[in-house]
C-alpha cells in the first residue's frame, strides 16, 4: 500500500507539473530556408516566464518564441551566403524566405541546420553559447541583446543579472552594486544626514559651554561629593564631546568628501585608518558617559541613603583617589575601544582583506570563508577549517608570481570598525561569527550599566517623592516651590533613564 501510495502522489505530481507546461511549434530565426526544418517542437511553460535564471540554447529558444517576461529575441542578423567565412567550410548555400542566398551545414546523412548566431564581427555561434554569460563572440554581440546578462561599467565583464544589487559585489568596478538602481551611502536617509549634523553641533556647542562651567565651578571650599561628581559629570561632557566629534566627521565624510560617490569607493574608506579613529572616537565616547552616569547615578543614591557624606570635606587625598578613579575609567574606556585593533588578535576581529583591482580572484572585500574557498580549489585539500589570517595571506602570496606578490598585492584590512560604512562598534554580530564574545560582553556590560542607572534614578526619584510629601500637603509658598522643583527632577530623571 506504501509503495501504491507513493505511485499515486508521484504521478500527481507530474500530473500537476503536465498541466504547467504545454506544446509549441515555433520559429526561432523567422525564417523559412529550403531543405530545413524550420519548426521547432518545444515544450514551455503555460505563462509568460521570467528568464533571468535561464542561459544559453534555453533563453535563446524562450526569448525568440516570446514566452520570456520583458525580453528581446538575440536572433537580430540573419545568416547570409558569406557570413562566418573562416567557419563551416563545408556549407551548402540554399535558398532564405524566397529572397536572399544563404547557407546550411550537414547533420548525418539526411540533416542539415541553419540555426546559428552571427556576431557583429563575422562569427558565428552555437545558440548555447548565446546569452551564456561568457563573450563566447569577442565582441560582446552575443550577450548585448541578453536581459539575463549585466554588462559592468567596465565593458570587459559579464556576471548574471540576478548578481546585480544582491549586496554581494561580482564587477571588479562595483557597478553591480553602485547604480541607478542601487547603491549605498554612509548616511542613507535625508533624515539622517540632517539629523547627524544637527546632532554633532548641539552636542559639540552645548559640551563645550558645559565643560568650561565645570571646569571654572571648581573650588578648594567644595565638599568630596560635590569633588567626585564635577569629575563624573566632567567625564560625561567630555565622552558627549567625543560622539559630537564623530557625528561631525561622519557629516562630513557622507556629504562633502563622498557624496553619491562613496558605493565605489566604500572599500578604500572602511579599510582607511580614518574609519577606525572615528570608530575608537565613538566607542570611547559613549563607553566614557555610560559608565561615568552609572557611577553618578549610584554616587548619587548612596548619598541620599547616607545624607552625613555631604558634609565630608574635601582634600588632597580625595583629590587624589577621584582623579585616579577617573583616570582609571578613561583608560578603560580606551582599553575597549582599541583592543580589536591590536594585530595579535586579527584572527578575532578582522572582517575581510581588500586587494587591488588587479587582483581579480578576490573582488570587494572577501572575509575568511571566501579566501578558504578559493584556496580549497587552487591548492586542493587545505588542513583545518580555521586557518590564520597570516596563513592565509601566505597562502594567497604563493598563488602570484614574485611580480605580483606581497605588498604589491594591495592588502589592505577591513578591521572591526569597518564593518559598516557609519564605523561604530559591531555589537550585532552572528552565532558563529569569532567576535561574538567580545560584543556580547561589551553590549552585556551596557545593559548593565542601564539597568543600574534606571533602577538608582527611580529609587532616588520615590525617595525624593516621600521625603517631601510633608512639605507639599498644603498650599503653602513653600510646599508649591517644592512641587516645582520635584516636576524638574522627575523630567530630569526621565530624560537620563531614556
Amino acid at each position: 500500500s506504501a509503495v501504491l501510495l507513493k505511485a499515486v502522489v508521484s504521478t500527481q505530481s507530474l500530473q500537476e507539473i503536465a498541466n504547467r507546461c504545454v506544446i509549441n511549434e515555433v520559429n526561432l530565426s523567422g525564417l523559412d530556408v529550403f531543405g530545413v526544418q524550420s519548426i521547432l517542437t518545444i515544450i514551455r511553460p503555460n505563462t509568460i516566464v521570467n528568464c533571468d535564471h535561464t542561459f544559453g540554447e534555453i533563453y535563446v529558444t524562450l526569448s525568440c518564441a516570446g514566452y520570456c517576461e520583458d525580453s528581446i529575441c538575440p536572433l537580430q542578423k540573419k545568416i547570409q551566403y558569406n557570413s562566418c567565412p573562416q567557419q563551416h567550410q563545408n556549407r551548402i548555400y540554399t535558398i532564405a524566405d524566397n529572397n536572399f542566398l544563404s547557407f546550411v551545414t550537414k547533420i548525418g546523412n539526411k540533416s542539415y541546420r541553419n540555426d546559428y548566431f552571427r556576431c557583429d564581427n563575422g562569427v558565428c555561434l552555437n545558440y548555447e553559447q548565446v546569452c551564456n554569460v561568457v563573450d563566447d563572440c569577442g565582441d560582446g554581440s552575443d550577450e548585448i541583446l541578453c536581459t539575463n546578462v549585466f554588462l559592468c561599467d567596465s565593458k570587459d565583464q559579464l556576471v548574471p543579472i540576478t548578481e546585480k544589487c544582491n549586496g554581494n559585489i561580482d564587477c571588479m568596478d562595483f557597478s553591480d552594486e553602485c547604480n541607478l538602481h542601487c547603491g549605498k551611502q554612509i548616511l542613507q536617509s535625508i533624515f539622517l544626514k540632517i539629523l547627524s549634523w544637527n546632532l554633532a553641533v548641539l552636542a559639540i556647542f552645548l559640551n563645550l559651554i558645559s565643560l568650561y562651567r565645570t571646569l571654572t565651578d571648581f573650588n578648594k571650599e567644595m565638599s568630596k561629593v560635590a569633588m567626585n561628581n564635577k569629575i563624573l559629570i566632567l567625564l560625561i561632557n567630555l565622552g558627549d564631546l567625543l560622539i559630537g566629534v564623530y557625528l561631525i566627521y561622519i557629516a562630513i565624510m557622507d556629504t562633502i568628501v563622498y557624496g553619491s560617490g562613496y558605493c565605489s569607493e566604500h572599500i578604500n574608506w572602511l579599510s582607511s585608518a580614518h574609519c577606525n579613529i572615528i570608530g575608537v572616537i565613538s566607542t570611547i565616547g559613549y563607553e566614557m558617559s555610560l559608565v561615568s552616569m552609572t557611577i553618578l547615578a549610584v554616587t548619587r543614591l548612596g548619598v541620599i541613603k547616607d545624607k552625613t557624606r555631604i558634609s565630608e570635606r574635601f582634600t588632597r587625598r580625595v583629590l587624589f583617589k577621584i582623579s585616579l578613579g577617573a583616570l582609571i575609567i578613561v583608560m578603560m574606556c580606551i582599553t575597549i575601544a582599541v583592543i580589536p585593533l591590536v594585530p595579535q588578535f586579527e584572527d578575532f576581529f578582522v572582517n575581510g582583506m581588500t586587494y587591488r583591482p588587479s587582483v581579480r580572484l578576490f573582488i570587494g572585500a572577501p572575509d575568511k570563508q571566501i579566501h578558504l574557498s578559493i584556496l580549497q580549489e587552487y591548492y586542493g585539500k587545505i588542513k583545518g577549517k580555521n586557518l590564520k589570517w597570516r596563513v592565509i595571506n601566505d597562502l594567497v602570496d604563493g598563488m602570484f608570481s614574485s611580480d605580483y606578490g606581497g605588498d604589491v598585492l594591495g592588502r589592505k584590512k577591513i578591521e572591526f570598525y569597518g564593518n559598516e560604512g557609519v564605523c561604530l562598534f559591531k555589537f550585532f554580530v552572528k552565532a558563529d561569527d569569532p567576535q561574538r564574545i567580545y560584543a556580547w560582553g561589551i553590549l552585556s556590560l551596557n545593559m548593565v550599566c542601564f539597568l543600574v542607572i534606571s533602577v538608582c534614578y527611580i529609587f532616588i526619584d520615590n525617595r525624593t517623592r516621600t521625603t517631601s510629601k510633608v512639605l507639599t500637603q498644603g498650599k503653602t509658598h513653600t510646599g508649591h516651590e517644592v512641587r516645582k522643583r520635584n516636576r524638574r527632577l522627575q523630567r530630569k530623571i526621565s530624560l537620563i533613564i531614556a
